[in-house]
């Protein structure tokens, strides 16, 4: 409950200070329109009024812009290594088309396509990340070993060995792994590298 209390004194002394700001920048427009000679004096004629109205929204837009700025949205990182901005589109052209299909058979047919494009975009994304991730590797034990810590988000627990039974031994794990993965790396003697 104090996060949330401060949280709000927080918002509320933003809103406050916007309040503020937005009062001072009317008030320095007015001032400005005062004395390039817009405003003062009464209206002689319609015309005079509608002039006046759009000088006084004028000042108020101005003054809201200068108090409330627009914030640039964070660029928001995926978590994974594999997306990228094209497969975004291609996720957001499958998605139109998914709450479109009910409307039509051609729109059931472009759902069908997006999504198969959407299937395949991601799968060979997933592919070549995982190709670069292997390409670059320099010592494989270690990135194993990496892996096995739990530095990365989802960290391995438990692997299959090669006659289907759960591996929970990390030293194991490892062995299984570079056999499946680099069988020339594990040859040598790891035995004296492991260090978990």
């Amino acid at each position: 409950a104090p996060s949330c209390t401060r949280e709000i004194a927080q918002y509320s002394h933003r809103r406050m200070d916007a309040h503020h700001r937005l009062r001072e920048e009317v008030g320095k427009g007015l001032e400005a329109k005062v004395l390039e000679g817009v405003l003062g004096g009464e209206p002689a004629s319609p015309a005079e009024v509608d002039q006046l109205v759009s000088v006084l929204t004028e000042v108020l837009w101005e003054a809201f812009k200068v108090a409330t700025p627009k914030r640039k949205r964070p660029h928001w990182k995926r978590s994974v290594a594999w997306w990228s901005p094209e497969l975004e589109e291609v996720k957001r052209a499958y998605y139109r088309a998914r709450h479109r299909r009910r409307r039509s058979r051609q729109c059931w047919v472009q759902y069908q396509k997006s999504r198969a494009e959407w299937r395949r975009a991601k799968r060979k994304a997933k592919s070549s990340s995982w190709q670069k991730f292997c390409s670059e590797v320099t010592d494989p034990l270690e990135r194993v070993l990496q892996i096995l810590k739990g530095t990365r988000a989802s960290p391995v627990s438990t692997i299959k060995g090669p006659d289907g039974k759960v591996i929970a031994d990390p030293e194991e794990s490892v062995r299984t792994l570079l056999d499946s993965f680099w069988p020339d790396a594990s040859q040598g003697d790891v035995e004296g590298d492991l260090e978990l």
